[in-house]
């Protein structure tokens, strides 16, 4: 079996600024975002996208601002990003 690596790591929540570093940091505690996606990769990132009425305080769907974290480190990388559901 194995080993299964898990990053935690504190924000100072949706609306901080912080956010895209406390990913980056997950990330890289990880071994860094290219561990997992080479360099000029197609890649789609699923969102978890339901219809109205479902806000993001219900934390049912991926919050907007953490997508938006994980996209700015993934146009770092690779422009060839799809997000759907």
């Amino acid at each position: 079996m194995a080993n299964t690596r898990v990053a935690v790591v504190r924000a100072g929540g949706y609306g901080s600024p912080e956010l895209c570093d406390a990913v980056e940091r997950a990330l890289d505690l990880l071994g860094g975002l290219e561990q997992f996606i080479p360099r000029g990769a197609k890649v789609f990132v699923k969102v978890n996208l339901l219809p109205p009425p479902s806000p993001p305080e219900r934390a049912i769907i991926t919050h907007p601002a953490f997508a938006e974290a994980v996209l700015s480190l993934l146009r770092e990388i690779t422009p060839h990003i799809t997000v759907g559901d």
